[in-house]
């Protein structure tokens, strides 16, 4: 019963990942007119 809250939070955040798509977007490249700034963050999580 401890770990309870931390279970169901884990699994609403799971269910709302998947329910969004966010496994198919993560797949795109940098797409906007801001795409010099996502390349930079990717840049700089990839270090």
């Amino acid at each position: 019963m401890k770990y309870l809250p931390h279970i169901v939070f884990g699994v609403c955040f799971a269910a709302l990942i998947f329910l969004y798509g966010y496994p198919g977007i993560l797949q795109y490249g940098p797409i906007s007119v801001h795409s010099w700034r996502q390349a930079d963050g990717a840049s700089l999580s990839l270090s």
